[in-house]
C-alpha cells in the first residue's frame, strides 16, 4: 500500500501483513521511504507453496514466514487504488498507472 503524507510531500510503501487467518488486524511494515507521487518503483510480491512472503521493491527483498494455518485457505491479488480513509472532500480521488500488471499462479 502506498501512504501519501501531504505534510511532507512524500509517501511510504507499506505491506499489511496478518501473519495467522484468525488474527484481527494486520501488522503495518514499512518497506519503502520517502516516494513522491508520480515516481516509478518496482515491486513483486510473492508467497513460496510453504508460506514465506517476500515482497521486493526496486531490488530491496522484506520476506517473513506466514503461520501453516494459511496453507488451506483461499488467496487473491488485487491491484489499484482503494481509499482509505473516509475524511476530505467528495471529489478526492487517487489514480494508479501500472506499466506491466502481472499475476502467476503455479499449481503444486
Amino acid at each position: 500500500e502506498y501512504q501519501y503524507k501531504s505534510t511532507y510531500g512524500y509517501g511510504n510503501i507499506v505491506a499489511k501483513v496478518r501473519y495467522t487467518p484468525t488474527e484481527e488486524t494486520s501488522t503495518v511494515i514499512t518497506l519503502f521511504r520517502g516516494v513522491p507521487l508520480n515516481q516509478d518503483f518496482d515491486y513483486v510480491a510473492r508467497l513460496d507453496p510453504k508460506g514465506k512472503l517476500s515482497v521486493t521493491i526496486n531490488n530491496t527483498t522484506w520476506s517473513t514466514q506466514l503461520d501453516s494455518s494459511w496453507a488451506p485457505k483461499p488467496l487473491y491479488f488485487k491491484a489499484g487504488v482503494y481509499t482509505q480513509d473516509n475524511t476530505g472532500y467528495e471529489t478526492e480521488a487517487g489514480a494508479a498507472t501500472f506499466d506491466v500488471l502481472k499475476i502467476e499462479h503455479r499449481a503444486l
